[in-house]
């Protein structure tokens, strides 16, 4: 479950006290209600300290969930900053290393290139779901993928790397 640490207990000169083990963990910063970041680390502790130093972005809250592993707090970090779409979150790499496209790169990974109208469609009709981010629209490769075979009966065949 995750768990509120308000902000009007910190101050540059007390360290926050969350966890000391090392646990693969989620957290997110919340301003009022709403979602400024979302990040990862092993040593959550460590990092919300930093974030309070830095003194970069304005948050009021903290709440932080724990993964199995280093790649499902991966996952989860990109599932969570695709969701919310955090004002301090930028786009990077990782979200597109696992497994998320917009229609245009999507389109660049398969060797029978699909057509990009019949990808807009399968997102406009709610085959897919998608989510904005950063002015785009993003889905799950794969649910797209799936959705391509079952609505016009073509497997796409990824380009190898």
């Amino acid at each position: 479950m995750a768990k509120i640490a308000p902000r009007s207990r910190f101050c540059s000169s007390v360290h926050l006290k969350i966890e000391k083990k090392a646990k693969f963990t989620v957290y997110f910063l919340l301003s009022g209600d709403s979602v400024v970041y979302v990040g990862s680390s092993i040593f959550i502790d460590q990092r919300i300290n930093q974030h309070l130093s830095q003194n970069k972005k304005e948050f009021d809250k903290v709440r932080y969930y724990h993964c199995s592993s280093e790649d499902e707090m991966k996952r989860m970090e990109v599932c969570e900053i695709l969701y919310w779409s955090p004002k301090y979150n930028k786009l990077t790499p990782e979200i597109t290393a696992y497994g998320y496209s917009t229609a245009r790169s999507f389109r660049l990974k398969y060797k029978n290139r699909p057509p990009i109208r019949k990808v807009k469609m399968l997102i406009k009709d709610g085959s897919v779901d998608s989510i904005e981010f950063e002015n785009a629209e993003w889905f799950c490769r794969k649910e797209m993928e799936e959705a391509y075979l079952k609505v016009y009966g073509i497997e796409l065949q990824r380009v190898s790397k």
